[in-house]
């Protein structure tokens, strides 16, 4: 007998929205159907392939980190289908692109977009970076430059691919319970 697909949901959002933050508590909640989790963030080329960007306002050069050529979306894509084979009953693919990329979002159950004002998701970036020993300026230039105009072209009109848009500012623990007792709710009829 095959293995029964397993319920995929995609989490995407701008960088420092807050969807990792949503991702890791979305797979606690679903802990009893052990969910498997992919961050896109882990299939980035290495740094010395990825592609740069000429900055938008300053004219230098910045790595992209932003974009889909930045990535290794065709091994994503094949674990994947892998772990789709594999019998689990939940899998999370949470990154920038995960309602942007054609062919994992046309295999999504639940598309989900994880949104903050822009001025928020800056600061957050500023906090995490300063704390990385990159400086203001670099990080906020980087910013200017490389990230927001990233996000522009390829997160932001995703958001209106998704099911639910939750707040990336204020998460809501009704929200996250909500969406977990939907997959539950589903995990159990499928299982029926």
């Amino acid at each position: 007998m095959a293995a029964s697909k397993p319920i995929l949901i995609g989490i995407a959002g701008g960088s420092c929205s807050g969807k990792t933050t949503f991702c890791a508590a979305l797979e606690k909640a679903l802990s009893a159907l052990s969910p498997r989790v992919f961050h896109i963030d882990d299939y980035f080329l290495p740094p010395e392939e990825r592609p740069r960007i000429t900055g938008f306002v300053n004219g230098r050069e910045y790595p992209d980190h932003n974009a889909p050529a930045s990535f290794r979306l065709d091994l994503l894509h094949k674990d994947l289908e892998e772990v789709m084979q594999s019998g689990c009953a939940t899998v999370i693919v949470e990154g920038l692109l995960a309602l942007w990329d054609e062919e994992i979002y046309q295999r999504l159950d639940l598309k989900l977009y994880v949104d903050c004002p822009d001025e928020e998701r800056l600061a957050r970036r500023i906090k995490r970076h300063l704390s990385l020993g990159q400086d203001f300026e670099e990080i906020t230039d980087r910013y200017l430059n490389a990230v927001r105009p990233r996000f522009a072209q390829f997160v932001e009109p995703c958001k209106w691919r998704a099911d639910l848009i939750l707040n990336g500012s204020f998460p809501s623990a009704r929200a996250l319970s909500m969406i977990a007792e939907q997959i539950l709710s589903w995990a159990e009829k499928k299982g029926e």
